[in-house]
């Protein structure tokens, strides 16, 4: 979880939102993540809380609100695909990590046990890497969007040793 602000934005980092005007997405992990963020004193912020995650990046783009806190993904595609995306910066330490995740159904240990082969093999090979690169770091059809969103340091060190267990905060 990160924020996004207006380039020319002197906030930096998370402290700087303290009498700021902060956008999210309601029932999201981000706001719960900036409440326990001891350096925003939220109670001389205004928060909104949006539908979405469209929503809400529109009333920062029109700069109704100075900064979006949401999952970093979310706001690299968000800017990514503005026509305009030098004009917003990703900015503030993370907050915390998501953990994203390949949903199946339960009670098939079969299945389950050949996408984890498959993605282990993946990461152990090399693949998962130059996947990685390909959907996150260079321009991808249709509408030619980069993301420009490095592999984090958490997924890195996942990937040394795959598991179906989630690792938090190293």
């Amino acid at each position: 979880t990160r924020m996004m602000v207006h380039t020319q934005s002197p906030i930096r980092d998370w402290s700087d939102l303290t009498t700021k005007r902060i956008t999210f997405v309601n029932g999201g992990n981000s706001i719960q993540l900036l409440r326990k963020h001891t350096a925003v004193n939220l109670k001389k912020t205004q928060l909104r809380g949006e539908i979405n995650s469209r929503v809400a990046f529109d009333h920062f783009a029109t700069k109704q609100v100075d900064a979006f806190i949401a999952d970093e993904v979310t706001l690299s595609a968000l800017k990514a695909g503005n026509k305009n995306p030098q004009q917003f910066d990703i900015r503030g330490s993370a907050l915390g990590t998501e953990a994203f995740a390949i949903m199946m159904r339960k009670n098939m240990p079969d299945l389950k046990a050949i996408v984890d082969k498959e993605i282990a093999r993946l990461m152990e090979s090399g693949e998962f890497t130059q996947l990685y690169d390909k959907w996150f770091m260079q321009t991808i059809a249709p509408h030619q969007l980069n993301y420009q969103l490095p592999m984090n340091f958490l997924l890195r060190e996942n990937m040394r040793f795959p598991s179906d267990k989630v690792i938090r905060d190293l």
